[in-house]
């Protein structure tokens, strides 16, 4: 999975494991399965399985099998970064300027 640094919070992180998945046919539907306990589960029970386990402020949101060849930090087509500062009421001094200027060149390095 992507990494932030101490601190940071981040949103829809992706995170990939290797699991045994295999397509189970039933009649005209077919169905993703993950072995879970060596048992068949399917991808829909998943995400309800592992949101039982975390806390409510870590949630899963899907599941999908990809390629034995996914890598998730190699294969991310795009970042987004939201920068936050608090509203406060301070001078516009010497110093407030460098840090602006500081603030700009970070946000130009991370929009790379």
């Amino acid at each position: 999975a992507g990494r932030t640094d101490a601190g940071v919070s981040a949103s829809g992180q992706v995170v990939c494991f290797d699991a045994r998945a295999a397509l189970q046919q039933s009649g005209d539907v077919s169905e993703r399965l993950l072995s879970v306990n060596r048992r068949p589960t399917p991808l829909s029970k998943i995400v309800d399985a592992l949101n039982a386990c975390l806390p409510t402020d870590l949630q899963m949101t899907e599941v999908d099998i990809v390629p034995r060849s996914f890598d998730v930090v190699g294969d991310c087509r795009w970042k987004r970064y939201r920068y936050v500062l608090p509203s406060t009421q301070v001078d516009d001094n010497e110093q407030c300027q460098e840090a602006k200027r500081l603030f700009r060149i970070v946000a130009s390095h991370a929009a790379r």
